[in-house]
């Protein structure tokens, strides 16, 4: 399908701590295309916010990206920029690339671990038995709350992808850290 307008493929988020200020900003390859604050986006303050700052910026792209995709800024959308090393996976490299985008999102504040417990559904691969497109549902247990769900991956054209839902007692939700607070809260 061809998106109509301009596309963002990258989104860079700046956090300076002593002003408790954030800069969100949006480019296609190298060309700036506009800057959003968290005032903007009616976003919480980095010290309003209580989490570490890689988790922050994760948060404030991941909001950014969603609003771009909902038609909150016409005549954008966002495609993200293919990554400029290539890398082929297994079902287990595919098991780590996942486990290494929530380690963005919880290393900081929980620790966690991944059980043997995945589902990879592989759609199509290369000659060279490598994954071209696949999807997988991957457990994750917070270990000190013994909270387990499921985080939904997707290999698409050999590129791994962002996980951006996550599955707790059979609610879907998006993945981030406010998510996996309100799950904590929701257990105890």
């Amino acid at each position: 399908m061809e998106q109509v307008g301009q596309r963002i493929n990258k989104i860079t988020v700046n956090v300076d701590k002593n002003y408790d200020d954030v800069r969100i900003i949006l480019y296609r390859t190298n060309t700036k295309l506009g800057e959003l604050t968290d005032e903007d986006l009616n976003l919480p303050s980095f010290t309003e916010s209580g989490v570490s700052i890689n988790a922050y910026k994760e948060y404030c792209k991941d909001f950014v990206i969603d609003f771009i995709d909902k038609g909150g800024i016409p005549g954008f959308y966002y495609e993200p920029k293919a990554e400029g090393m290539s890398m082929k996976y297994t079902p287990s490299e595919f098991k780590s690339g996942i486990k290494g985008y929530a380690e963005n999102i919880l290393a900081d504040r929980y620790e966690f671990s991944f059980p043997m417990t995945e589902e990879v559904n592989i759609i199509e691969q290369y000659k060279d038995k490598y994954i071209k497109d696949a999807t997988g549902v991957f457990d994750c247990l917070l270990m000190q709350y013994d909270i387990k769900f499921k985080i939904f991956g997707e290999i698409k054209s050999g590129q791994l992808c962002r996980p951006k839902t996550i599955e707790y007692n059979g609610d879907r939700m998006a993945f981030n850290i406010t998510n996996i607070n309100r799950i904590i809260k929701q257990s105890q």
